[in-house]
Order: C-alpha cells, then structure tokens, then sequence
C-alpha cells in the first residue's frame, strides 16, 4: 500500500517500497474457478529488479511521489508512469478513500504495482523485443520520454518517404503500419520487432496528421464497443475502456501537410489523460452502458455534440454489424475521442 504521507518522507534508494521489491519469489500457477487446491503451477523464479529497468522505475515511483508531493494523489493514474504504477486498491465505495497530505481532498487508496504488461515480459522475457536505449540513457539525466523524443527530432521536417529512405525501408504510401516501421527506425529497432520499452510499459502509438493550417480533421478512434462486456461491468475503473485507453500512455507521432500536401513530421509526444478529460470520459462511458442496456443505439454522444467523446461506426460497411445481448442486429460501432480534443493536447 501507497502511505501518502509516509512517501513524502522517502527517497527512492530507501524507501518502502524497493525494500520490498527489489528482490522477489515469484510464484505464477494456472488459475482454474473451483480449483483453489489444486493449482498447477507453471513458473516459480526468483526475480530481481534488472538494472536495466531501474532507472525508469525509479522515474515512475519519483512521478507518484511528486504528484502526492504536490497535493494530487486524487489525480493519480496508470498513464502517469511506464513500468511501475499507483494501481488502485479497495472493495468499492467509500471505504476505498483515505486522507492525503498538502490537499485536503480526499484520494482513493492505491498500492505500488508492477503493470500487467511488465510482470508479462517477466514470465517470457524470450519474446521479440528490442530495447530502445543504451548505455548513453544510463549515463544521461534525461527520462525515458526525454530521449526518445531527443532521437526523434533531427527527422522532425522530412516526409515519410524520406526518413524511410533514410533507413531503406520500403515505402507505400498504402502500408498502414509505415509509422510505426519508421518509428522502430528511428529509435534502432529492427521492422519486424517490437520496442521493449513501449510493450513493457503498454505504451500506445498513434499517428495524427495536421491540415496545412493547423486544423485536425480526424478524430482518433479506438476500440469497437462490445456489447456483451459493457453491460456486465460494474464500476468504471474495471471496465475495459478505461483500462484500455484512460489508463495508459500515448505516443504521437503528428505529421504535418505542407502546401503540396506531403506529410512531414511534426513532432512526436508522450501523451496520458488528464483529470477533466478521464472525468468526462466516465461520463461518456456511462452513458454508452446506459444506452447500451436500454437498447437505444441512436441516441449516444455525436461529434455534433462537442462532449469531448462521441460514438460512431467503426465497420467495413452498413452490412458489417454485431447483435445485442437479445440477439438483435446492431451496428458495429467504436470508442471516438474528438478531433478538437487531440488539435489541444498537441498545439496547446
């Protein structure tokens, strides 16, 4: 558990929490309903922090630190950090929130957690993963975030074609995944392998093209609503969009058009929600579950609407749809975060 007036106490080397973790028996069984004596277990390993991936966690617990330093542990969230977490912690209700110092708003109680994408690369550390950094990132003062976007900027002003022919990836301006081939580049990663750093910490890459202008046309979607999984959640910070969206971090690639309408690069960013937009966001989810339920899909939050969140198709065509729980036909139809929204997080 997260003391929050004890952690303003500490510095990282001793604190609580790196005594307790720094060196752990891990225990990982086949989890089956009904079964609780009889666990198959498929790993048990002995586990210390790599130093590898010390310095980041190191940046993820003074993060939490800081915002409780600050008065903000009401305001924590999972997109704030990449490997370590202030993961919620509670039954539910009233009871789940506790006094903090520096604020006199009360937060919700959380425990220091290991996200579920770090403790994965634990149990198979074999998968397809390239590191990012190297020795010059132990060395620097910068974050994670900071060097990353440092590689990035001698590439900020070409087009695709030509940082891809820099890197003498095949272009076509009908390959969907190019961004992230390029990305991969950029930051010395094979193109058929994945960034460590991005999978461990479940980072999620978009790419965002700006008008010549500086107007957005696009809202950025996600993923499609399932039906059958909305109606049975019951509280917002368990529900599948938030755990899949409001509780992770961004990473924006932005391009933008110049007067021939060649796409040239931007710039790129670390992105997390901020606290009034995961506020409207629960609105929006709520009223997604409610509709939902009701069987009323003509009715959600429109573009029109200017909420911030709006619900559209998110289908190969009229013919491509899914069914309610009753079995009636229903399009098929996705998470949309308003163009408006993205043009502030990236221009300010």
């Amino acid at each position: 558990m997260i003391d929050y007036f004890q952690i303003t106490k500490e510095q990282f080397e001793k604190s609580s929490f790196l005594k307790k973790n720094a060196s752990l028996l891990l225990l990982f069984y086949l989890y089956e309903k009904g079964q609780d004596l009889a666990q198959i277990f498929k790993l048990i390993k002995l586990w210390d922090i790599p130093q590898s991936d010390l310095k980041i966690i190191k940046q993820d617990w003074t993060t939490i630190y800081t915002k409780i330093k600050s008065g903000l542990a009401h305001e924590l969230s999972g997109g704030d950090t990449l490997y370590l977490e202030a993961a919620r912690k509670g039954a539910g209700g009233d009871k789940d929130f506790t006094r903090q110092p520096y604020s006199n708003e009360k937060a919700k109680r959380r425990a220091f957690a290991f996200k579920s994408k770090y403790v994965n690369q634990i149990i198979d550390s074999d998968k397809d993963f390239i590191s990012a950094i190297d020795d010059t990132f132990e060395l620097s003062k910068q974050t994670f975030e900071e060097y990353v976007i440092e590689k990035f900027k001698p590439f900020v002003g070409m087009s695709i074609n030509e940082i891809s022919d820099k890197f003498g990836l095949s272009y076509s301006a009908k390959k969907k995944d190019i961004v992230a081939a390029i990305s991969r580049a950029i930051l010395g990663v094979p193109e058929q392998s994945r960034i460590a750093e991005f999978e461990k910490a479940d980072i999620l890459m978009k790419t965002v093209t700006l008008e010549n202008n500086g107007t957005l046309k696009e809202s950025m979607s996600f993923q499609r609503i399932d039906y059958y999984e909305i109606v049975n959640e019951e509280e917002w910070e368990e529900s599948a969009f938030y755990q899949r969206v409001i509780n992770r971090k961004f990473f924006l690639v932005v391009f933008k058009k110049d007067e021939k309408g060649t796409k040239r690069l931007f710039k790129v960013m670390f992105w997390s929600m901020p606290e009034r937009l995961r506020q409207l966001a629960e609105q929006y989810w709520n009223d997604v579950k409610e509709k939902t339920e009701a069987g009323d899909m003509e009715n959600f939050w429109k573009l029109k609407d200017k909420k911030g969140f709006h619900v559209r198709p998110k289908a190969r065509d009229s013919k491509d749809t899914t069914t309610l729980r009753d079995g009636t036909a229903a399009p098929k139809l996705g998470y949309w975060i308003n163009s408006e929204e993205i043009k502030k997080v990236i221009l300010g």
